[in-house]
């Protein structure tokens, strides 16, 4: 608009000689209390806009290098580690809880590989293992199990309105009234052998991608909108639809496409 004042913006680049574990972050997030965290291949750091705070498992980390994180409902940050092992920063003590240290996150995860971790709209806490092992910590630390065995599964969802979808020969969606999950998309023959990647789920909709493109799945209807031959980095990083119902896409090295 005519006479606004144009916004200026200043950039700042944090490397380990300001404080940073290490220069290789491979996620950042921002935690309910304004402080920036960053997951990096020698531990995770917590930013104040001023100075770092580096934990490595020195600090109890079940490993040095850290993927991702997310806050649960009490505050806590869990880690999610390369070696698949379970820890969480607790912001009452400022300390790490570990796998190693705490019989709960044993009870938890027993030996197995954690591939993803999310938390559901009653606060709960889902924990996605190798060998389809399905596991849930509900706010009164116990642990609950899900059978999901004689299903296909390759991905743990939760879509804005914080319901939580398995994903793999079909979609399905956690019914809190049963305490199960139901069929909420069934594929194909041909969309039974596909790896299923991000997804998102607006009010009547869903997108969702896998390994020939991305999909939508309306009115009981799938069809495919982007094959995978239309990208030329095939790492997608996040699917998004906005208001006015475009969908945006983000990929690696590639921006963002709408």
């Amino acid at each position: 608009m005519a006479g606004q004042a144009r916004i200026t913006y200043e950039f700042r680049h944090l490397t380990i000689s300001d404080g940073l574990p290490d220069n290789t972050v491979y996620s950042t997030m921002q935690d309910s209390r304004g402080y920036i965290w960053f997951c990096t291949a020698n531990g995770a750091s917590r930013f104040d806009g001023r100075r770092f705070q580096n934990f490595t498992v020195s600090q109890g980390l079940a490993d040095s290098e850290i993927l991702g994180a997310t806050e649960d409902f009490e505050g806590r940050i869990w880690f999610h580690t390369i070696n698949g092992r379970l820890c969480y920063f607790d912001t009452k003590t400022e300390q790490i809880i570990s796998y190693r240290s705490s019989e709960l996150l044993q009870k938890a995860s027993g030996n197995a590989f954690l591939t993803t971790i999310t938390e559901g709209r009653d606060s709960s806490v889902w924990m996605l293992f190798e060998r389809h092992s399905l596991k849930r910590l509900l706010p009164n630390g116990t642990v609950r199990h899900y059978d999901i065995r004689n299903k296909r599964v390759t991905g743990l969802f939760e879509d804005d309105q914080k319901c939580i979808f398995l994903a793999g020969d079909t979609f399905r969606l956690y019914d809190v009234q049963r305490d199960s999950f139901v069929d909420w998309a069934v594929f194909s023959k041909n969309g039974k052998n596909s790896v299923w990647g991000k997804l998102y789920r607006g009010k009547d909709f869903l997108f969702f991608e896998a390994k020939e493109g991305i999909f939508t799945f309306r009115d009981g209807v799938i069809k495919k909108i982007i094959s995978r031959k239309d990208f030329n980095n095939p790492f997608l990083r996040s699917i998004s639809a906005d208001t006015l119902g475009n969908l945006w896409i983000g990929v690696t090295n590639g921006g963002v496409t709408d």
